[in-house]
């Protein structure tokens, strides 16, 4: 099949969304434009494709066990989504979010603290790009209303730091993934008929972790950004006209019990923990604990467990009636079914393309033609962009490439494996490569969970949100470009040397480019 073809799907959702603004409608095109390529223009079968994907999306084919049932990912995913609506929307009427609010007021006294507030918290949770994006963006938006920041803003910082803090962090369940799938994909630490890389995969992965520019540039971007009170393209305009008209603060008339807020907010870390020790079957490690436990059951559980604790304080302790709760369940349910909506037709759109459509397969394919062996990382990185972008998953996208990367050195190298690392110095940049262009995709892709439930949590439109986005990936995705190609000149020489200055350049370069814009926009406002 003809690669433009395989990318029309993904370009009409980006073209129709941005020109209607309707990303439900853009997607569920771009999903009927996926299965009519996929049979080749039957309606009838395309139609029968689409509702058996929307079908497998729902996982209930799962529940005949106990082990399927906890394996299951995107069921429990909804569940986190909608568990944590009705959680934040009880803190909400219970006024333990003004409670908050007020108590920040004594140690937050403006703009770049709230923001550097948003920063920390991210921090904090990386063990999973949903979870801290959605608590995030939930939590600092009744401050930032306070010190009249735009969603748009609370949107960008959480979402722009829960994807490559998940990425860097040694102890996420992403780092869990990928150790897995070197180790699954040829990289052992016992040659045996399948070894293409005789190595300890956590040592590759260890090793490969500095190389992961974009994540690195992104984050020393936005913290500079934050402290000196840098905006870029339509940002600086929705900060205007936030404090022209005071839109968006909180309604602070009435005061409640910081209680309110802290004991759901403490509940629900507290069972994360304690699933996560639960499900653990004696773990050598805590990259091994992680990549053996069903992070999204325990986050579906957690939030659940923390929702009934928390109705229960509320009825006995906050004089909630039970039409009350019902109530607020069925208004914050009701509040998540766009989000909701909105991942399950990108699960969907994402399956076709993939298992019918062979996205990754047809983009990989470009990689092995007749391309210089020194640009290697930086094709990586920007296929693996597209490739994420498209798909709306940094997930999916390293479950594709991981497995291609090393092969396609090693051949492109003219070795037989297994071989040893110091044969294949441009493995590690590569592999960096792949999950930089993962991460950078998952970030400004309509698709993604992340994009999705930063822009819910922080209450703003979706589009506008990509929209904004856009203008602070650019020049951390120009930077990470010219790092990459910088580590595929020198990554003969030594490791350290390969690492530190393709790492130096593409910070550097970012936020070059990001001081230069912001000159540029101020300049353009003094103008008018």
């Amino acid at each position: 099949m003809h690669t433009l073809l395989v990318l029309l799907p993904p370009i009409i959702v980006f073209i129709l969304g941005a020109i209607t603004h309707r990303v439900i409608l853009s997607l569920f095109v771009g999903v009927i434009t996926a299965a009519l390529i996929a049979t080749d223009g039957s309606c009838y079968e395309a139609f029968f494709l689409t509702s058996k994907h929307l079908w497998l999306n729902c996982e209930t084919n799962k529940w005949i066990s106990w082990d399927a049932f906890v394996s299951t990912n995107k069921l429990f995913v909804v569940g986190f989504i909608i568990c944590s609506s009705i959680m934040f929307h009880l803190m909400q009427r219970s006024n333990g979010v003004n409670a908050l609010v007020k108590l920040t007021s004594r140690r937050i006294k403006n703009a770049r603290s709230a923001e550097t507030t948003s920063l920390l918290l991210s921090h904090s949770l990386f063990i999973d790009g949903c979870l801290s994006s959605i608590t995030v963006s939930s939590i600092i938006r009744p401050i930032a209303d306070r010190f009249k920041i735009p969603r748009l803003k609370t949107a960008l910082l959480a979402d722009s730091m829960s994807g490559p803090l998940v990425v860097i962090c040694p102890f996420s369940c992403f780092a869990a993934l990928l150790i897995a799938l070197l180790h699954n994909n040829g990289v052992e630490s016992k040659i045996t008929s399948g070894t293409l890389l005789h190595a300890n995969p956590n040592t590759i992965y260890w090793l490969a972790l500095p190389f992961s520019l974009y994540s690195l540039s992104i984050i020393a971007t936005l913290w500079m950004i934050v402290r000196a009170r840098i905006s870029l393209g339509q940002m600086r305009i929705h900060e205007q006209h936030v404090i022209e008209n005071h839109s968006e603060q909180t309604d602070e008339k009435h005061s409640g019990k910081i209680w309110n807020f802290f004991i759901p907010a403490t509940l629900f870390p507290f069972f994360i923990i304690f699933y996560i020790l639960i499900f653990d079957r004696g773990s050598s490690s805590v990259l091994q604990m992680f990549t053996e436990t069903p992070i999204s059951f325990i986050l579906f559980a957690a939030s659940l467990s923390t929702l009934l604790i928390s109705i229960l304080y509320f009825m006995f302790f906050e004089n909630f009636t039970l039409r009350k709760i019902f109530s607020v369940t069925y208004q914050s349910t009701k509040s998540s079914i766009p989000s909701v909506t909105i991942i399950i037709l990108a699960w969907t759109l994402a399956d076709i393309l993939r298992t019918q459509l062979n996205f990754g397969q047809e983009i990989s394919s470009l990689i092995s033609g007749s391309i210089p062996l020194f640009l290697m990382p930086l094709v990586f990185f920007w296929t693996s962009a597209l490739v994420s972008g498209s798909l709306g998953t940094s997930w999916g996208t390293v479950a594709i490439f991981i497995p291609l990367v090393a092969p396609i050195v090693i051949h492109m190298q003219g070795l037989e494996p297994p071989v040893i690392l110091d044969q294949i110095p441009l493995l590690l940049p590569s592999l960096g490569a792949v999950v930089s262009g993962a991460a950078l995709g998952d970030h400004v892709s309509l698709l993604s969970d992340s994009t999705v439930l930063s822009s819910s949590g922080a209450q703003c439109h979706l589009v506008d949100h990509v929209k904004t986005q856009l203008p602070y990936a650019i020049p951390v995705f120009l930077g990470s470009s010219l790092g990459f190609l910088v580590a595929g000149i020198i990554a003969a020489s030594s490791l350290s040397l390969s690492v530190i200055i393709p790492l130096s350049i593409s910070i550097s370069i970012s936020l070059f480019i990001v001081l230069l814009m912001n000159s540029y926009g101020n300049r353009k406002a003094r103008s008018f």
